[in-house]
């Protein structure tokens, strides 16, 4: 038998003359033994084979996750495109109009809530402040007491006024712009009486009554509120009113575009229209003339009446006209047709009385329910007064269109 030196040298050479993968095979082998040893490769085909073995693995891996990216793909489902909402119902409207109410008295209640709390955390620090608690609720409650028999006294005047009024309609008389209002708003102050009972008859319900004049602003008698003809109050009001002016021109300038994407009937007029909106805007010291606005005239009509405008729109024409917008698109509608109504139908008796007859008071509100220049002088007044009853006298001017063109006035005249 050879040595054990001499049976190593053959193994030896062989491994070194093998590659890597060649090497690892020859190492499994020898563990099973020499027998079963492959046979010595050169290496560079051994290099060679290693080579693409590793490919081979590689593009295994590269299948297998193609593969697995694909069984993905085909498990993931595609969401189908969300139907279109259906226009709310009536229902629908009064439910969430209810709702929102109810979570805004919830917050005020918190609030109340939280007061109180602050109240007893004061009151345990120091109980010396229930004094100072007393005095300034006695003086709530004396203050309380002169406003309610102050706006009883007014009422009670304006009832003995109204009952000579009465008699001189069935006398056949006719009453002025001045004493038609005064009729008209005694009247309504009755109607509220009932509910404004409920505060004064129940004890402690007029700690309630802030609560129930933010819900129903309206609820009071006119006696009881006291008008603010500041100037400080008046510019303060003349703002929020520019402010929306400018977004009624924009209401407008989406309705112009609306008609022009749709094709409708008037969409040459419209598109004419659009041009003609565009250089009043460009140019700050132009106004609508009567014959733009006769010319123009029928579009108004057809396109911006109340029925055919959505309900965000008319809500933005209640604000500009200082209506109240609670409420569905059909109390929205009838309370904007009856407040046109009754502008027409004073727009008469100021031409038949003249507008030298009011007041600055009377001016004032005039101008804030035309939408009109109300921070200005009697005077100016006036004049802005004449141009809105000039403009009114013709039947071919709508009042949107009249309204529309005021704003200019409202924003740019200073």
């Amino acid at each position: 038998l050879a040595s054990p030196a001499v049976r190593v040298a053959p193994c030896l050479q062989r491994w070194s003359s093998c590659g890597t993968y060649e090497r690892t095979r020859i190492g499994s082998c020898w563990q099973r033994g020499f027998a079963s040893a492959p046979s010595p490769q050169p290496a560079e085909q051994t290099h060679t084979e290693t080579i693409s073995h590793r490919d081979r693995e590689y593009n295994d891996d590269a299948e297998r996750h193609k593969r697995r990216r694909k069984a993905k793909q085909q498990a993931v489902v595609v969401p189908e495109a969300a139907p279109k909402k259906a226009p709310k119902t009536w229902q629908q409207q009064v439910l969430k109009q209810v709702r929102n109410g109810c979570w805004a008295l919830v917050r005020k209640v918190g609030k109340f809530g939280g007061t109180c709390w602050e109240l007893g955390k004061a009151f345990a620090n120091d109980p010396r402040v229930a004094k100072e608690w007393y005095a300034s609720g006695r003086a709530s409650l004396i203050h309380f007491g002169q406003w309610v028999i102050t706006g009883f006294r007014l009422m009670g005047a304006n009832l003995s006024i109204s009952k000579r009024l009465v008699t001189k309609i069935f006398s056949g008389q006719e009453l002025t712009l001045r004493e038609h209002k005064l009729l008209v708003r005694t009247t309504a102050d009755c109607m509220k009486l009932i509910p404004f009972s409920f505060f004064i008859i129940v004890p402690f319900a007029e700690f309630a009554l802030p609560f129930a004049l933010r819900l129903f602003p309206n609820m009071l008698p006119s006696t009881f509120f006291a008008k603010d003809f500041g100037q400080e109050a008046i510019t303060r009001r003349m703002k929020g009113k520019q402010e929306l002016a400018v977004f009624f021109q924009e209401v407008v300038q989406e309705r112009t575009q609306q008609l022009i994407a749709r094709n409708s009937t008037f969409a040459d007029k419209a598109a004419e229209f659009q041009e003609f909106q565009d250089h009043i805007l460009d140019n700050d010291s132009l106004f609508p003339s009567t014959k733009d606005l006769l010319r123009f005239g029928k579009l108004f009509e057809e396109e911006f009446g109340i029925d055919n405008l959505p309900t965000e729109h008319l809500k933005s024409i209640c604000k500009l006209l200082g209506l109240s917008t609670w409420g569905l698109h059909s109390h929205v509608a009838l309370q904007l047709r009856h407040h046109i109504t009754r502008l027409r139908r004073e727009d008469r008796m100021i031409l038949w009385e003249g507008v030298e007859s009011l007041n600055r008071e009377e001016l004032i509100e005039m101008c804030k329910t035309r939408s009109l220049r109300f921070d200005l002088s009697v005077g100016e007044m006036r004049s802005e007064l004449r141009q809105w009853l000039e403009l009114s006298g013709h039947k071919e001017i709508p009042i949107m269109l009249l309204l529309w063109s005021r704003t200019f006035r409202m924003v740019n005249e200073e």
